[in-house]
């Protein structure tokens, strides 16, 4: 693996532990309505309406067991400031703070052609528990009989409070919940946010001829953006959940992957899977391409991804590339 291409991966981690402290962000609406569209555009409206400042605690599972990180989230001026300000997210555009200042990192779309989540979901709203002494309504996500999401929105301004994820079998995997919460008010002002670079990534652009449509478990493709001159963001969404792809020429170079990982089988495919607070990445071998999927969905969703993506082997890509814009991600 290239030096490129192992720094990619390393802030592929990075990137998506310290996305999961963005959780107050969330989507736009799926392509039909669904119960939960109200709700989710009260908390749209309140991190571009409302200014906060709050410590979020976030608890997850991954290879090692529970591990637990608390960051401090502030929204001010339309934007969202998280990590004390490392990271910035303003209407969709996303940066993070270097040594040397800023560099634009993606922007997360208005995912209008994602599919309506009930064709896959059930969705339940019913009262909520108290979380930093504010009363909440709580949207439930149901596939079959388990829960798949829990979020508690504060009854009075909309705000997300906590989120709640579960696996295959109902047992917990992921919970972030504020723990402190204050100086709640109307936005005075504009933020200021750094200047979009020349080759920042966003930019529409047309999806590669041979790329998959559709994957296995009900996720579609939803856009493409270009990312630089030589590499192209896919997205698919399953309604709530994303997962995204870098597709390389050339084979894996195992030795060279960032450790932390552990090997796993997804039917005949062997791959290098990484675990941290808001989701999952995967590499692994196709031909004579190395893939990464980046994801939010279930483990019980993971193996048609791969296998789907694997069954793709024509390619004249460039890199495909993806990240995850927030376990708020869902459409």
């Amino acid at each position: 693996m290239t030096d490129r291409r192992r720094m990619r991966a390393l802030l592929l981690t990075i990137v998506m532990a310290v996305l999961a402290m963005g959780a107050v962000a969330v989507p736009g609406r799926a392509a039909d309505s669904n119960p939960a569209d109200d709700l989710l555009d009260r908390a749209r409206h309140a991190v571009r309406n409302l200014e906060f400042h709050g410590t979020v605690r976030i608890w997850w599972r991954d290879a090692s067991g529970a591990q637990t990180q608390t960051v401090a989230v502030a929204a001010v001026g339309g934007a969202l400031e998280i990590a004390g300000g490392k990271v910035l997210e303003d209407s969709g555009r996303s940066w993070m703070q270097y040594a040397r200042g800023w560099q634009t990192l993606w922007a997360d779309a208005n995912d209008t052609n994602a599919p309506d989540l009930a064709h896959k979901y059930t969705v339940i709203r019913r009262t909520g528990p108290t979380v930093v002494r504010r009363s909440t309504t709580l949207l439930v996500i149901r596939r079959g009989t388990h829960d798949v999401e829990r979020i508690e929105f504060d009854r009075m301004t909309g705000i997300v409070l906590g989120r709640d994820r579960f696996d295959a079998t109902g047992a917990p995997t992921y919970r972030m919940q504020f723990v402190t919460l204050t100086g709640v008010r109307a936005r005075r002002g504009q933020a200021v946010v750094p200047k979009i670079d020349a080759d920042a990534p966003g930019r529409v652009r047309a999806a590669p001829a041979d790329t998959a449509r559709s994957l296995t478990g009900g996720f579609v493709l939803v856009d493409a953006r270009r990312v630089n001159a030589s590499e192209t963001q896919l997205r698919y969404s399953d309604g709530i959940f994303a997962a995204s792809v870098f597709v390389q020429s050339g084979a894996l170079d195992w030795s060279s992957l960032p450790a932390g990982g552990s090997n796993v089988r997804y039917g005949s495919v062997r791959a290098r899977r990484y675990r941290n607070a808001a989701g999952t990445v995967m590499v692994w071998q196709a031909g004579d391409r190395t893939l990464t999927c980046v994801t939010d969905a279930r483990d019980d969703d993971e193996l048609g991804i791969v296998e789907s993506l694997s069954r793709t082997t024509d390619s004249d890509w460039t890199t495909v590339v993806r990240f995850i814009t927030g376990p708020f991600s869902w459409r």
